[in-house]
C-alpha cells in the first residue's frame, strides 16, 4: 500500500453522515444538520465536510444548496432570511418523520460540536460573498479550530481570498473535471491538498504519488462505494470523503 502524508487514510463524512442525500432512499440522518454531525462522531469519522452560505444578517449557516427547498420545509434563497426567519424551518423532515423539527445549524454550532469531538471540519465555501472567508476565520479563531480546518471550494478565487486573509490557511481546491496536472495547478495556489472527484483519480497514472512528491495532500469525493474506497486507500490518498463513513471505514479497515 501506498503511503499516504497523513498517518493513515482518514475518514470524513460528507455533510455528516447521510447515508444518502436528501430525497434519495437509504438515509441515515439529514445532511447538514446536527444529528447528521454527531452520528459521524459516533461512527468515529475523522472529521467532517459541510458546506456554507450567509444568512441576510451575516451568520454563517450550514447547507449545500443556495435554496431551502430541497432539504427544508422553507422556500427560497437563504440569503433572503435572516437567522431568526431561517430557524424556524424543519431541516429534517425531508428526510424522515424521527428527524422532525432538526434545525438548520450553524458554523459555530459545528465548530463547537467538532472541538468537542476531535473531528477536523472541511469547510466547503458555496458562497461567492467576498466577506466570507474572513468571516470563516474569524469563527475558527473564536473556538480556536484555526489548526482543525480545511477551506475548500470549486470558487477559487474565494480561497485565493481565504489566504490573504490568513496566510496559513489549510485550503483546498474542489474540481469535478479534466483537470490537467492538477498537483501543477494546486500547487501554484498554493494550497495544501487537492479535492478532485473520485473518478478524476483514475484519468492519470501515478496522480497521488505526482501530489505527493509536491506536499499536496489528496482528499477525494464522495466515496460511497467500499472497493473504490479499497483502491483509493491502496494509492495512498489522505482522506476518503463519503456519505457513509461507517462503510468506508470498514471497507479500508480501521474497523
Amino acid at each position: 500500500m501506498a503511503k499516504t502524508l497523513t498517518e493513515r487514510t482518514f475518514v470524513w463524512g460528507h455533510r455528516g453522515a447521510p447515508g444518502a442525500l436528501s430525497g434519495q432512499p437509504g438515509a441515515y440522518a439529514p445532511e447538514n444538520t446536527l444529528p447528521s454531525f454527531e452520528l459521524a462522531a459516533k461512527m468515529h469519522a475523522d472529521g467532517v465536510e459541510t458546506d456554507v452560505h450567509f444568512s441576510k444578517d451575516g451568520v454563517i449557516i450550514l447547507m449545500h444548496d443556495a435554496k431551502l427547498d430541497r432539504t427544508t420545509n422553507g422556500q427560497g434563497l437563504v440569503t433572503d432570511y435572516t437567522f431568526e426567519e431561517l430557524s424556524v424551518f424543519d431541516a429534517g423532515i425531508k428526510t424522515s418523520a424521527d428527524f422532525k423539527g432538526t434545525r438548520i445549524p450553524t458554523m459555530d454550532d459545528l465548530f463547537d460540536l467538532c472541538r468537542r469531538t476531535g473531528m477536523i471540519v472541511n469547510v466547503e465555501i458555496k458562497s461567492a460573498d467576498p466577506a466570507m472567508p474572513a468571516a470563516l476565520d474569524e469563527c475558527a479563531k473564536k473556538h480556536k479550530m484555526q489548526d482543525a480546518v480545511i477551506y475548500s471550494s470549486f470558487d477559487h478565487e474565494q480561497l485565493a481570498r481565504m489566504l490573504r486573509v490568513n496566510p496559513d490557511a489549510f485550503v483546498a481546491p474542489l474540481y469535478g473535471f479534466n483537470m490537467v496536472n492538477a498537483w501543477d495547478y494546486t500547487a501554484n495556489i498554493p494550497a495544501k491538498a487537492v479535492h478532485p472527484r473520485d473518478n478524476q483519480i483514475d484519468l492519470y497514472d501515478g496522480y497521488v504519488d505526482k501530489c505527493h512528491a509536491l506536499g499536496i495532500r489528496v482528499h477525494p469525493w464522495t466515496v460511497d462505494d467500499p472497493e473504490k474506497a479499497k483502491k483509493l486507500a491502496a494509492l495512498g490518498c489522505d482522506a476518503l470523503i463519503t456519505n457513509k463513513p461507517d462503510v468506508v471505514r470498514r471497507a479500508i479497515g480501521l474497523e
